[in-house]
């Protein structure tokens, strides 16, 4: 019966930006919106920003109930593993899908991205972000080395057991639904 905007100072679905003296429109796309399950004004929105340049994709969470919103994915906050290097030479922006966030622990999520790098977790709150796809493995003649745990693409749903944070499921495009008993 009744709506109230949340948007607050996100930006809105479509508009307009100066790039290199012309206008391009941009549009973002929300996809995911989850409450914080103990903090009633706290949400989290996942959004898909359709233009390759710029830091406009992701996940952003509110303390405020809409009015004010803070980006957590941001290139010092997330580990692209061995897309890292790809993902800052091509300008690579997230663009997150769906967001788990585990009911026991909330400062444990993780999400699905169509990006460069398919799905990440957090285990501080979004403070910091990792890959579920690879795993560092020490450095390799002065570079950072991955293993792959063996996913590289996904884009669909993500989910996080209700007591059990180590189980994940995962649609795994249009492969499958997979399930990691280890934290993904």
């Amino acid at each position: 019966a009744r709506w109230q905007d949340m948007t607050g100072d996100l930006d809105p679905p479509q508009w307009q930006i100066n790039d290199s003296g012309r206008d391009i429109e941009a549009t973002r796309h929300y996809k995911d919106l989850k409450q914080h399950p103990t903090e009633s004004e706290t949400f989290f929105i996942t959004s898909l920003y359709l233009r390759r340049e710029g830091n406009g994709g992701g996940v952003y969470k509110t303390r405020d109930g809409g009015a004010h919103w803070v980006q957590l994915t941001t290139e010092k906050t997330v580990k692209y593993g061995w897309g890292e290097e790809h993902a800052r030479k091509n300008n690579v922006c997230l663009k997150a899908v769906t967001l788990a966030i585990n009911q026991a622990n909330p400062q444990k999520m993780a999400f699905t991205s169509n990006g460069i790098a398919q799905g990440f977790k957090t285990e501080d709150g979004g403070k910091s972000w990792y890959p579920l796809h690879t795993r560092a493995i020490g450095e390799v003649e002065g570079r950072e080395t991955y293993r792959s745990t063996g996913i590289e693409s996904y884009k669909a749903a993500i989910g996080v057991h209700p007591t059990n944070s180590q189980i994940l499921l995962l649609g795994y495009g249009d492969h499958a639904l997979l399930k990691s008993v280890d934290g993904g």
